[in-house]
């Protein structure tokens, strides 16, 4: 997908300009009463519903963009903005402080964002159509509520998942088999044996985590799926040791493995 505008560019056109060009992360437009937020796919987790904003939970980094990404992580929470997302993809996931290879210009991921102790969370609610923000930007004017499309699938799971255009594309998983690894784990982490917090409906909170990557051709089925507590699902996609991690998530799991 050609991107016509450079990021700072294309912010400033929503009527959310960014502070400062090279190391801005998010926008905020109070009059307006929205921020916008850089959301990178790869750290997208939890069946693509839950991203967790890294570098404003990590006490240690001073960098400006990650002081201005908390304070407006903070406004937004607590006046109550509407959140929204830009989907980026890094030329090296891995690497910090990231590069935006390219970035979804035609729709807006929606954000219902929320802190658990010091680290702050976003919920993935929808898309909305860039041109409905841009809109609000050229007349002036306050529109409340936007389209929200369903980016949600479902299907059967299968040994190779169905792959789906979303954005620049997505695996459809099968929510049969989250389920079945979260009744198998029983609120306890399959790393850690330590227990999830405890949430408002009295289950305890468990990420899962497919070990073989969809994208690697890994199995939508749960001898390929582990639940974790959050911070071995960070550890899994961004620790040194991943590779050594996947290895041991896969002797763990080979005793759910059908028999032939």
């Amino acid at each position: 997908m050609a991107t016509p505008l450079s990021f700072s560019a294309f912010c400033a056109d929503l009527g959310l300009p960014l502070r400062n060009s090279r190391w801005s992360w998010c926008a905020v437009n109070a009059e307006r009463r929205q921020a916008l937020f850089t959301i990178w796919d790869k750290e997208i987790f939890d069946d693509e519903r839950t991203y967790e904003f890294t570098s404003a939970s990590d006490s240690s980094q001073q960098h400006a963009g990650v002081n201005e990404l908390r304070r407006v992580i903070d406004r937004t929470i607590g006046e109550q903005f509407e959140a929204l997302g830009v989907l980026c993809v890094a030329k090296e996931p891995r690497t910090i402080p990231r590069v935006r290879e390219r970035f979804e210009t035609d729709r807006l991921l929606r954000l219902s964002i929320y802190r658990h102790g010091s680290r702050s969370f976003a919920e993935l609610a929808g898309t909305v159509k860039t041109g409905s923000i841009r809109h609000r930007h050229n007349i002036l004017t306050q529109i409340v509520g936007s389209a929200v499309d369903d980016i949600e699938a479902e299907s059967v799971g299968n040994t190779d998942p169905e792959y789906r255009e979303r954005l620049w594309g997505t695996y459809v998983r099968n929510p049969k088999v989250r389920k079945a690894v979260l009744k198998r784990a029983k609120g306890l982490c399959e790393e850690c044996g330590m227990p999830g917090f405890l949430k408002a409906d009295g289950s305890r909170y468990l990420e899962t985590h497919h070990v073989i990557s969809l994208s690697e051709q890994g199995p939508d089925r749960p001898h390929n799926v582990i639940a974790l507590c959050a911070d071995d699902h960070r550890r899994a996609h961004f620790a040194a040791d991943w590779i050594t991690l996947q290895d041991r998530f896969l002797t763990k799991l080979e005793k759910f493995r059908p028999a032939k």
